[in-house]
């Protein structure tokens, strides 16, 4: 896996650690954003590893 596949994710702010890792392919990532929405969390990023850029942006108009 190199890191132009993989992908951060943020959750209000705070970068996370999921089961020890933290940096994931997109499907992977995205699984991980949901786990946090459900919990109820609503400011929720997934940035590309190199380039930092946003590729998702969950908010609370998303949970909704």
């Amino acid at each position: 896996m190199n890191d132009e596949d993989l992908f951060t994710v943020t959750v209000h702010g705070v970068k996370i650690t999921w089961e020890g890792y933290t940096h994931w392919k997109r499907d992977d990532a995205l699984y991980v954003a949901k786990k946090f929405l459900n919990m109820g969390f609503h400011l929720i990023e997934i940035r590309d590893v190199n380039s930092e850029k946003i590729e998702v942006l969950w908010t609370v108009r998303d949970k909704e």
